[in-house]
């Protein structure tokens, strides 16, 4: 018979074996020479007979494997390839002996690694589905498996943080929303979460910049009850710690009611240019008398004092926190001057009208030493108001 015929023959041979039903081709290219291949469709059980003569007969009986199912023999084979430097189809036969048994992740990383054609085919078909597996795991080792087939799944970095977050691991937490953040440009929800963890961390600065940028892009108002309440929270802290010289006290000077001032509102005090003072001797108190003497709200004496150490009265002190009341420009929908028995001063019946202060029986004792706790309550009434928001 001459060559044609035979080709022609060959052809229209495969043609009804496709045609009747017969197994689908696994591979689109040719596989390297063996002497086994022929076999491997027609008769997957005679091509586990031959003799192994090289990586390709090796590989070759993987294929029959599993052709005939036994998938288990078929990995054994496939590896047995790898192992000896075989890496195209033995990756490709992994990857399909692991479609058989339903493991998509597995099968996908395995095609990512092989460089056969039909492997690109098999990534493309079972993408959305090994993501899906991968994403329906408890375990943020196959989850992040997630991230190798989609760099993009915003919900893989949403997962793997709170695994960390419920294991209290808030460095991984908050490497993965970064990493989510730098795949995904300032996704919302993603900043959110960042803010959270950063929170949960104890980073609560980090976490009132990340809410500033989150309400600037994206406002809502969960992002703004958090930042208002993060914003309260460290300003707290602010607050106990610089009210540490003065805790314990009873009576207060004048050195005291500065660090009390500027431990509430020195933030946000107006700079101006500080006065010549020659009795600041206490260093804890420096800073608070220089910031409160420099915006007008205490005053320094003649002589270039400020009598760091002289008592206070309570009429004094409503006159100073009228003045905190102006600086900070605040504007009250009512505001009533009840008369007071002993004294007609404006500022201690604006003080009494406001609930800032209290009087007993029409009493205000104006020359009475102010206590601490009177004090510290009467900033924490004015720091409510203020922080309210009744502010022009």
């Amino acid at each position: 018979m001459r060559p044609g015929k035979f080709l022609l023959l060959f052809s229209l041979s495969a043609m009804i074996f496709l045609s009747c039903g017969g197994p689908r081709k696994v591979f689109l290219t040719p596989h390297p020479p063996s002497k086994a291949w022929t076999d491997v469709e027609r008769n997957p059980q005679k091509a586990i007979s031959f003799e192994e003569e090289s990586v390709y007969d090796i590989e070759t009986k993987g294929f029959a494997y599993l052709r005939l199912g036994q998938l288990d023999k078929a990995e054994e084979y496939f590896k047995k390839a790898l192992d000896m430097g075989e890496e195209e189809f033995s990756y490709l036969g992994l990857g399909m002996v692991e479609e058989k048994r339903g493991n998509l992740l597995q099968a996908y990383l395995y095609y990512m690694k092989s460089v056969h054609p039909e492997a690109d085919k098999k990534l493309k078909e079972i993408k959305n589905r090994a993501l899906s597996q991968a994403l329906a795991s408890s375990s943020p080792e196959e989850i992040s498996k997630a991230l190798i087939i989609d760099p993009q799944s915003k919900e893989a970095y949403i997962r793997l943080a709170q695994i960390y977050i419920a294991k209290g691991n808030y460095f991984l937490a908050s490497a993965y929303v970064k990493k989510g953040l730098e795949a995904l440009g300032d996704d919302p929800q993603l900043l959110l979460l960042y803010a959270k963890v950063l929170k949960m961390d104890g980073k609560i600065e980090d976490a009132i910049e990340v809410l500033k940028k989150l309400n600037s892009l994206y406002p809502s108002e969960e992002s703004r009850e958090m930042l208002f309440n993060l914003e309260e929270e460290l300003e707290r802290k602010r607050i106990k710690e610089r009210l540490k010289p003065v805790m314990g006290k009873v009576i207060l000077s004048r050195g005291d009611l500065a660090l009390i001032i500027y431990a509430y509102f020195g933030d946000v005090l107006p700079e101006g240019r500080p006065p010549i003072i020659t009795d600041l001797y206490r260093g804890e108190e420096m800073e608070a008398i220089l910031k409160v003497t420099s915006a007008g709200l205490m005053r320094v004496y003649p002589d270039h004092t400020f009598l760091p150490d002289k008592t206070v009265n309570r009429l004094a002190f409503a006159r100073i926190v009228f003045r905190v009341i102006r600086m900070l420009n605040i504007k009250f929908s009512s505001l009533s001057f009840p008369v007071l028995n002993d004294t007609n001063s404006y500022e201690a019946r604006a003080m009494i009208g406001l609930g800032i202060m209290e009087s007993e029986g029409g009493n205000f004792n104006p020359y009475d030493p102010i206590k601490l706790e009177e004090a510290i309550s009467a900033m924490e009434k004015l720091r409510k108001i203020y922080r309210e928001g009744r502010v022009e």
